[in-house]
């Protein structure tokens, strides 16, 4: 025969067993939520779609992942059928200039594309005479080249130390930064013009 148990200590006992089992209920609870959560996000499929060969059945498969709707062909006499290639329209010839490797250092890649059109990188370094030098506050300088170009100094180290008429060499450095450099001394620029 079972133990009878009063009202009140069946009351305390079930007082203490909810909020042991909270934690793990909780924990169970978060878990059935994350799969569900996991198996809708549509990233998941999609990296299933990596693996297809097929350029056509691999975008259907990322429209499928992503939801996007699928876009039906308009039937007409004038259509190229399915199973045909549209050979691509040859480029529009580029009415900028062609600038040279020299021309190009410095810009970025948005002046670099307004410029040209999209042509191919700059080079690592170029070389030039310092034509002018105009001084800044705060130890700065504006060195206007001989080739046209205008470089800022961005730091103060090195004032007064690179003059008008030095060549220099001017090289991309880390992070995207150029380097200006007399053979003694560099200081760090950017293109302003």
């Amino acid at each position: 025969m079972l133990p009878v148990m009063s009202q009140s200590t069946c009351t305390q006992r079930l007082r203490h067993a909810v909020p042991s089992c909270l934690p793990a209920l909780i924990l169970a609870l978060s878990c059935v939520l994350a799969d569900t959560a996991f198996a809708a996000d549509p990233t998941t499929e999609a990296h299933a779609c990596r693996s297809i060969a097929d350029a056509r059945a691999r975008l259907a498969c990322y429209d499928a992942a992503f939801g996007l709707p699928r876009v039906e062909r308009a039937e007409s006499h004038d259509a190229a059928p399915a199973d045909e290639t549209v050979p691509a329209a040859p480029p529009p010839p580029s009415q900028a200039p062609a600038l040279s490797g020299v021309e190009r250092f410095g810009l970025s890649e948005a002046e670099l594309r307004a410029r040209t059109g999209g042509q191919a990188a700059e080079p690592e370094q170029i070389e030039a005479t310092i034509a002018d030098v105009t001084r800044r506050g705060a130890g700065g300088a504006i060195f206007r080249l001989d080739n046209g170009q205008v470089w800022m100094q961005t730091d103060s180290r090195h004032r007064n130390r690179i003059t008008a008429g030095q060549s220099i060499t001017i090289r991309r450095a880390a992070m995207g930064s150029y380097l200006l450099s007399n053979g003694q001394v560099a200081v760090r620029v950017r293109r302003i013009d």
